[in-house]
């Protein structure tokens, strides 16, 4: 990572206080499956083996799936309103309030609303501007990235159904019928995390995506 305007860094000269330091990417805890199973039905199945018509229906059936979890990446520290000229980016203040996570729910009809906080606002400001920036001179007591400081967890699960079969002379013409279905469990992925502490929306989850797709 270079320093240089718009940098993570705050300071070039002190890198002895990023031995905590994490990856913008770093993933702390993942669980990734796949599984495919063939269903024991028709010509080359279990059961229903000896129907020709039946198994144009039943047989050379495969359901597919796999599932990725996992938890949230760090978010980049919340910059100050105050800066030096030629320098990279100077970071607010924490005052000590605790940065946990406490999203209820989320109301895009009214993105001030207290409800849609993923973190208190007083953890950096009592948005009056004078506690969070660093005096001038200074820098801020944050980490570009930390441990303690992250987004959302994502989880996915996916899910296919597909048939082989086989026509014609000896069989010598392939083909196969496939549906798949993307984020099975239509689960929704929140983000926006307002980190402008001059905003109103300060704190708060500010968008969501994510929806079930199939074909």
């Amino acid at each position: 990572d270079e320093w240089y305007m718009g940098s993570e860094f705050q300071d070039p000269y002190s890198y002895g206080q990023f031995k905590n330091l994490v990856s913008p990417g770093d993933i702390r805890h993942q669980v990734k499956g796949y599984a495919s199973y063939n269903l024991p039905l028709g010509r080359n199945g279990r059961w229903l083996q000896r129907s020709k018509n039946l198994d144009y229906l039943v047989g050379g059936w495969t359901l597919s799936g796999d599932v990725n979890y996992h938890t949230g990446l760090p978010m980049a520290a919340v910059g100050a309103t105050n800066g030096y000229p030629s320098w990279s980016q100077t970071f607010a203040n924490t005052t000590g309030v605790s940065l946990a996570n406490h999203f209820k729910h989320l109301d895009l009809a009214n993105l001030s609303d207290p409800s849609n906080q993923y973190f208190s606002p007083a953890a950096f400001s009592d948005q009056t501007l004078s506690t969070s920036n660093p005096m001038y001179g200074q820098l801020g007591n944050q980490l570009p990235y930390s441990n303690t400081w992250r987004g959302f967890a994502n989880y996915n699960e996916d899910l296919s159904v597909v048939k082989h079969f086989s026509f014609g002379p000896e069989g010598r013409f392939k083909g196969s019928i496939r549906g798949e279905f993307f984020d099975l469990l239509n689960r929704h992925q929140y983000s926006g995390i307002n980190e402008s502490y001059t905003s109103p929306q300060f704190g708060n989850v500010t968008s969501v995506s994510g929806n079930r797709k199939g074909q």
